[in-house]
């Protein structure tokens, strides 16, 4: 517990995303379910980040940096995450979204 305590900064470093975006060129054709399926699945990891992100940036500074699985462009190097994204994160000062 002291150590905890001696924490003033965290970096999330990329690809906090679980699922890599699919390229759908690429895939088989899915119906109209699987792919409401998937959006919901998407969304709600995105809100559950964003809950998670909240919460320990309201307690610590926080930077988030995006990684080659995360919804950036493909340009080198990637800019920050779209606030958007986070929109609980976003409101707090301690929330960074670095490059």
């Amino acid at each position: 517990q002291d150590e905890i305590k001696n924490i003033v900064k965290v970096f999330v470093a990329g690809n906090s995303f679980t699922k890599p975006p699919q390229v759908q060129n690429l895939l088989p054709k899915k119906d109209e379910k699987e792919l409401d399926a998937e959006k919901k699945e998407r969304m709600d990891m995105l809100r559950d980040l964003d809950v998670d992100l909240a919460s320990l940036a309201s307690s610590v500074e926080l930077d988030i940096m995006p990684g080659e699985n995360d919804p950036t462009n493909f340009t080198l190097p990637h800019q920050p995450l779209n606030s958007c994204l986070f929109p609980l994160s976003s409101k707090l000062t301690s929330f960074n979204r670095v490059s």
